[in-house]
């Protein structure tokens, strides 16, 4: 046992010398992760908007759900009911997320705030990873990641934690589909791929649960066009096409394997999306669209720019602007798969003001099922920029570009920083700006002579402008070329002025706590929101006998989305209905009235319904009935079925008639609910469910006394889990017969 601890302890040791300095950049990014969200994590301040009303309530629920031992299948508390596992956005299958119902961990709204701030500097380890291995200098790879750290999406979308999340996974993703820069070693030798592409089934799984559901079908595009120039590339240096096929079709294979991971998160919401009423919507819905007006936002505040504020902000830090100036045109060859992705990423990023967008998202119709092409694609063309500056600053460290060019470039940075704080700040005297032409050359003409100019902000960008100038031009003439210490400290020094200057204006990503009396008892809910004690938990200790009635919730507060945390049975949601059925009801003003009740089943004896009606049930399992019908319904107890024990995705009934009826309730219709009679002697008969209305769930009793149980589980469900689980198995069975196949061939060495 002491020979086995000592060993241990040597390995230990040896792993701790042999990554000193990849640990030592890490604990800098952690300590300026802790730095820039110090009152995150002290509970001082939250994520504004969409964050406390919908991610965490989402996340919330579902992870008390699942350690109260229920699997939230149905989701009986908001719209009226629907399909949880059809919200994407409540990543259900998202692995960590995991750690909280089997770690016992509430996720409370202070969990929440914590997990969404990792995941940033999970997104800047990634960035440090991706860096370094393209170019093999860990120095660059911490400034770059420093710079990312930064990058104005984690800020200016800070409500929204899907995007959040996709933006953190975004360099992992480019990371493990990265094998141009290397010849071969490793496990996959004869291939020429590094080991690390053997992590792309995880990461892409990890991207396809946790992301923004447009965010994940932007990165498989962007990624296949990633993969195709380094394979181009490959081939323009005569690599053999067999290995180039191989390539190919060894990253295809583990780019699917990934998604059969995710089939259980994406299969379900796929397979039925005919039933998302958003679908039918999407084409009237507003895009947001990163336009040439955002363009400034490379370097300034979000708050500065048109549009939505939380979509437009590409921030990269000035320094990082300033070196991709600097970039080399002997490196756009050599980084040409990097340049690629900046254009592609680009020209999605303008949406539908994109010819390339439009070509695109007709011929991948798919590609166009998401409203924010600009948070889709951002972060692509920022991380771009922070890696093509990394060979701009090599050039500055080793002198490999003359002070011409130098001068040429930053000539050409200068007139880029000029025009931007032009755009923003520049507001001519009112009696001057030709109202007629705001894009008059009188205005411009005003613009560049500083007329009308707002001096504090222009002065404070001035400022940090002629700071990072100063910066790099130490670096290119002080001291030997090279890489010394001093000139890397001075770079993440004047990055991280200018990004703590600049995100500190960004009001998008710290707000004092939201609705705080409303997580008091007195305000309804459960517990204080600030104390950060409070969890969806107490939902799951007992279950009405009989829903209670449905309420609307639309007060001053906006409480449409307290279900998830309280509850209380809801009309509709923070967003908008999820379903075609929840659609149908809220066009119905008799419907409507009807879901906001109390449970009470319309009961009509069969023989009295019409022979159109009696030959559709059994059919097609529909039926259409007037909506006078559900105005005066009668109550469950006199009526002959009376409910005794509400689930989430269970409901028991009582059941005594004295003839076949068809029972209408106000409940929402979904395949997927199954029901089963049990009679007192023990046996039992199943029984399904008629859509009535096209939204409404009915059944078909037969007479007699009984006891009845209605559940819903996912169609299929069973067989999206089942595909998962078998590519997860898979995906680690290749793992060790690599592994197995590689330490046997060690040994014969």
């Amino acid at each position: 046992m002491n020979l086995w601890f000592m060993s241990g302890l040597a390995g230990l040791r040896r792993f701790f010398l042999h990554q000193k300095q990849n640990l030592i950049f890490a604990l800098a990014l952690i300590l300026q992760n802790a730095l820039i969200f110090g009152q995150h994590y002290a509970g001082q301040v939250g994520f504004p908007w969409d964050f406390p009303v919908s991610y965490f309530p989402w996340v919330a629920y579902w992870t008390a759900s699942i350690g109260k031992g229920i699997f939230p299948q149905w989701m009986p508390y908001q719209s009226m009911g629907y399909p949880f596992i059809l919200q994407l956005q409540a990543s259900l299958f998202y692995p960590p997320f995991w750690l909280f119902p089997l770690l016992q961990i509430p996720h409370t709204y202070q969990a929440a705030v914590i997990s969404q701030c990792l995941h940033v500097l999970a997104g800047a380890l990634g960035c440090y990873l991706l860096l370094k291995t393209l170019f093999k200098q860990p120095a660059y790879a911490l400034i770059g990641a420093v710079a990312f750290q930064f990058f104005g999406g984690f800020y200016s979308n800070a409500e929204h934690s899907d995007v959040i999340r996709s933006f953190a996974l975004m360099p992992w993703m480019l990371w493990s589909f990265t094998f141009y820069t290397e010849t071969a070693w490793g496990r996959l030798k004869r291939w020429q791929l590094p080991d690390r592409v053997l992590a792309a089934p995880l990461v892409v799984m990890f991207y396809a649960t946790g992301a923004y559901p447009g965010s994940f079908l932007a990165a498989c595009f962007l990624i296949a066009c990633y993969v195709g120039a380094q394979l181009a590339m490959s081939g323009l240096q005569k690599s053999p096409f067999q290995r180039l096929a191989g390539q190919a079709g060894i990253l295809a294979t583990l780019a699917a394997l990934g998604v059969m991971m995710a089939f259980v998160h994406l299969g379900p919401s796929w397979t039925f999306r005919a039933e998302f009423s958003r679908l039918n919507e999407f084409p009237q819905l507003e895009r947001n669209n990163i336009v040439v007006a955002d363009l400034p936002g490379l370097f300034l505040s979000n708050t500065t720019l048109p549009g939505e504020v939380s979509m437009n902000s590409l921030y990269i830090t000035l320094p990082m602007l300033l070196l991709a100036f600097c970039l080399p045109l002997a490196a756009i060859k050599k980084h040409a798969p990097l340049v690629g992705l900046l254009v592609f990423a680009s020209l999605m990023a303008a949406g539908s003001q994109s010819f390339f967008y439009n070509a695109i998202t007709r011929l991948i119709s798919p590609l166009a099922l998401s409203r924010f092409p600009s948070g889709d694609y951002r972060a692509w063309v920022s991380l771009a920029l922070i890696a093509l500056a990394m060979p701009g600053l090599d050039a500055l460290l080793f002198r490999r570009v003359g002070w011409k060019s130098l001068l040429a470039r930053l000539a050409v940075a200068v007139a880029f920083f000029g025009w931007g704080v032009a755009q923003v700040y520049v507001k001519p005297p009112f009696f001057l700006l030709n109202k007629a032409d705001p894009g008059s050359g009188l205005n411009a003409l005003l613009a560049w002579t500083g007329l009308g100019v707002h001096p504090r902000y222009v002065a404070a960008c001035v400022a940090l402008f002629l700071i990072a100038l100063i910066a790099l031009f130490l670096c290119w003439r002080w001291g030997q070329p090279g890489i010394p210490h001093w000139k890397i400290a001075l770079l993440v020094a004047v990055i991280c002025l200018d990004g703590g200057l600049v995100i500190s204006d960004m009001y998008t990503w710290r707000s004092v706590v939201e609705y705080p009396h409303l997580f008091t008892p007195k305000g309804g809910l459960l517990h204080e929101f600030t104390a950060g004690e409070f969890s969806s938990a107490a939902i799951f200790d007992h279950f009405p006998a009989q829903r209670p009635a449905r309420q609307v919730g639309d007060d001053p507060e906006d409480l449409r989305w307290q279900g998830y945390i309280n509850g209380n049975y809801m009309m509709s949601d923070y967003k908008t209905c999820p379903t075609h059925s929840c659609g149908v009801i809220e066009k119905s003003p008799v419907l409507r009235n009807y879901m906001k009740r109390a449970w009470q089943p319309v009961l009509l004896p069969v023989a009295q319904l019409p022979a159109q009606q009696m030959a559709d049930i059994p059919r097609a399992g529909v039926a259409q009935l007037e909506e006078s019908v559900f105005n005066a319904p009668a109550a469950g107890a006199i009526s002959g079925v009376q409910q005794v024990r509400y689930e989430p995705s269970r409901i028991v009934y009582e059941v005594n008639l004295p003839a076949d009826t068809l029972m209408i309730e106000n409940e929402l219709y979904f395949p997927g609910w199954s029901g089963e009679i049990i009679h007192a002697d023990g046996t039992r008969a199943a029984l399904q469910p008629v859509k009535v209305n096209d939204a409404l769930r009915g059944w078909v009793f037969p007479a007699g006394r009984y006891t009845f149980q209605a559940s819903f589980v996912f169609p299929g469900f069973s067989t999206y889990v089942a595909i998962s689980l078998g590519a997860l198995l898979v995906w680690l069975a290749g793992m060790v017969l690599i592994k197995n196949r590689h330490t046997a061939q060690e040994a014969q060495q």
